[in-house]
Formats: C-alpha cells, sequence, structure tokens
C-alpha cells in the first residue's frame, strides 16, 4: 500500500544526492562535505541499490526453494 504524499518526513535543508549518499552508512557528512564530491557520492548510492537489489534476489530465491 503506497503512502500519502508527505506522510513522511524530507530533507530541506540539504540535497537528495547528499541524504541517499549518508543513508548508505559509507561516509559521514563530514566527508561528504569534504572529500567525497558528487561523483563519490552517486558512486556510493549506485553501490548500495545494487547491494540492496542482490540481496533482496538472494532472499527471494531462497524463500522458492
Amino acid at each position: 500500500m503506497p503512502l500519502k504524499e508527505g506522510v513522511l518526513a524530507d530533507t530541506v535543508n540539504i540535497s537528495e544526492v547528499a541524504f541517499r549518499a549518508l543513508q548508505t552508512g559509507f561516509c559521514s557528512y563530514y566527508d561528504l562535505a569534504t572529500r567525497v564530491g558528487l561523483e563519490g557520492a552517486l558512486n556510493m548510492i549506485e553501490a548500495s541499490q545494487v547491494a540492496q537489489y542482490n540481496k533482496e534476489k538472494i532472499r527471494y530465491f531462497s524463500e522458492q526453494q
């Protein structure tokens, strides 16, 4: 069941990319602000998404047996 718009909090003071990169747990805010850059942040997000997708696929197929 999809949630209604506005039910969950949205980021206000940081970008969506920064929020998603921080949610991966691969970096701290300090690292993101001083060392990582946009390309690094996008790479972290992609790596996290691929890892999560593969984890869910493994779980799905293990339940099918």
